[in-house]
């Protein structure tokens, strides 16, 4: 914490950052977890299905699901899936209320809402 007083010992593979009190940790064997401020593990994930993860932001994060047809998933903070995304490109979500995604194969930028609906697509 702010004082230097350990809060969460030194027990994972790998760490995100915390955003909007979440981080995604990796265990020792693979599997990721969300954990809060305090440690506390909110959700495991599976650790055959994920392939990347992406830090919190407006509440919502991105996970990379290995040998999908819809490889991307946005999931909430307790790691439910709140849609699938059928693009190989990393979505990024923003603040300003979008999820952008540039996709190399239809060479197109797409924005969906945080409910998974597409609101603006262009060519470049």
């Amino acid at each position: 914490d702010a004082n230097g007083k350990i809060v969460i010992n030194c027990q994972y593979k790998e760490v995100r950052s915390f955003f909007e009190n979440r981080a995604f940790v990796q265990e020792m064997d693979e599997s990721w977890s969300i954990i809060d401020t305090t440690g506390k593990k909110i959700s495991p994930i599976d650790a055959e299905t994920i392939a990347d993860v992406q830090s919190f932001t407006q509440g919502l994060a991105a996970i990379k699901v290995k040998n999908l047809q819809q490889p991307w998933r946005i999931i909430d903070l307790n790691g439910k899936t709140v849609f699938s995304l059928n693009i190989p490109d990393m979505p990024y979500i923003n603040d300003s209320g979008y999820i952008y995604v540039y996709d190399n194969k239809s060479r197109k930028s797409l924005y969906y809402d945080y409910y998974g609906n597409l609101m603006i697509s262009y060519d470049d």
